[in-house]
């Protein structure tokens, strides 16, 4: 059976993790670590953005990685936590529960 978005909001798959930046990435961004974020951190994250306000999935992962003392934060599956959050938002919705019933109570 398929999981709902919430149960993959939910499932926290072992993360978040820092890890030294692998060696294909420090051209880009040089030594230190990289924080690959829970889903749910993100999911967090997003609602923390003010009715109204901008933010971005790069700003999102670079919180992330000062939150965790790490040097950056994974761009790619915050991305991906971002778009699983959106699709668990939109699934609430549609069974007509609030946004903070669907992450936790944030």
């Amino acid at each position: 059976m398929r999981k709902s978005w919430k149960e993959r909001l939910e499932n926290d798959l072992g993360l978040p993790q820092v890890k030294p930046i692998p060696p294909g990435m420090r051209r880009r961004h040089g030594q230190g670590t990289i924080v690959i974020p829970a889903p749910m951190e993100v999911a967090k994250a997003m609602y923390q953005v003010p009715k109204g306000k901008l933010t971005t999935v790069a700003r999102i992962a670079e919180n992330l990685a000062r939150a965790h003392d790490a040097t950056v934060g994974c761009s790619v599956t915050t991305g991906i936590f971002a778009w699983i959050a959106a699709y668990a938002a939109d699934e609430a919705a549609r069974k007509g529960k609030k946004k903070s019933s669907h992450i936790g109570g944030c």
